[in-house]
């Protein structure tokens, strides 16, 4: 029986069990450590991989549609309807633009020189030039307050800030097209300084946008009485017997601004207008070619729609793509000569 014991007693005993060494328990912990980093690393990178192809992918598209917008096709028969020929007005000059006068040394308000050109839609002005007007305004008011700005007093009683106002006031009006209120504004400060022929002249543009040429056409006049051969009044005076209907007055003064200033686009352009309107296609070509060579997008597209009249459409869609390449081109004309290309091009 001893012995059966002893051998129980044998079996029933086990090996104490061995830990395991700290030096490799960690090793291995890192290890999984690291192998689980990998993992979430691939899987950010693959995501934002994903994501970057995604986007060069709408890119492409949204580009490639973009581009065919312009793209030709073979003409159909028959000719769509030709853009109409602008009118010898004109709007307001662009909104970078100053409010319209310069300050000298001195402080006065100097008035800028301008005419009337062809119609073309531009941006209006903000109100806040407007709204910087009249503070600048009550500010000088405050200072004739103290005995200052209101001592001096121009010939027709109004004091010097009271003319900058209505200055910066009626070139206001004018950027935003209310042409009545800047008629108004420049006539008051015709009435301080009734021999300035820079104010009948803008006048005689206000008046042109009126459609009041005729009168338009007495202050312009007048501006030339005092200083002659003043090309801005040559040319409004151009314009407005052509408003009038008589042709051969309004080429005379448009020929006599080109004889005083021959690279005045706005000379060159209305006479373009004028000849194309009669339908002299030769002499209307000699003027937009000019005014192409001088970079005035005006150019091409008196071109563009003497090609057209003339059923040369390969020509008119050349012109047209030269305008739309041009740097200075405003999102309106581009959206018209867009519309002449998909028209001419079906």
């Amino acid at each position: 029986m001893s012995l059966i014991t002893d051998l129980l007693s044998k079996v029933k005993k086990q090996e104490p069990r061995r830990d395991i060494p700290p030096i490799l328990k960690d090793e291995v912990l890192q290890s999984n450590t690291e192998r689980r980093t990998r993992r979430r690393l691939i899987v950010v990178l693959f995501f934002t991989l994903v994501f970057v192809a995604a986007g060069f992918g709408v890119m492409y598209i949204v580009e490639s549609k973009r581009g065919t917008s312009l793209l030709v096709s073979s003409p159909t028969t028959g000719t769509p309807p030709v853009q109409s020929i602008p009118k010898l007005t004109a709007p307001t000059p662009s909104p970078q633009a100053d409010a319209g006068t310069s300050t000298s040394s001195s402080g006065d308000i100097k008035i800028r020189e301008h005419a009337v050109t062809p119609e073309r839609k531009r941006d209006t002005l903000k109100p806040v030039r407007e709204k910087k007007a009249i503070r600048k305004y009550a500010q000088s008011k405050k200072a004739g307050a103290g005995g200052h700005a209101d001592s001096e007093r121009t010939s027709g009683g109004m004091t010097r800030q009271d003319k900058d106002m209505n200055l910066y006031m009626a070139r206001t009006y004018e950027v935003q097209k209310n042409y009545q209120q800047a008629l108004l504004h420049y006539k008051k400060v015709l009435a301080m300084e009734p021999n300035n022929y820079v104010l009948m002249n803008n006048i005689a543009s206000m008046l042109i946008h009126l459609d009041s040429c005729e009168v338009a056409i007495g202050h312009a006049q007048k501006a030339l009485n005092i200083r002659t051969s003043y090309v801005p009044s040559l040319i409004n005076i151009g314009i407005g017997y052509g408003c009038l209907g008589k042709h051969s007055e309004s080429e005379s003064y448009f020929q006599k601004a080109l004889a005083a200033e021959p690279a005045n686009h706005h000379a060159q352009l209305n006479l373009g207008f004028l000849y194309e309107k009669q339908g002299a296609f030769d002499n209307a070509n000699q003027c937009f070619r000019r005014l192409a060579e001088g970079e005035n997008i005006q150019g091409y597209l008196g071109l563009a729609r003497i090609a057209e009249k003339q059923k040369k459409i390969d020509d008119a869609v050349r012109f047209y793509r030269m305008a739309l390449s041009m740097e200075n081109i405003n999102p309106h004309t581009a959206n018209m000569v867009n519309e002449r290309l998909v028209q001419l091009t079906k």
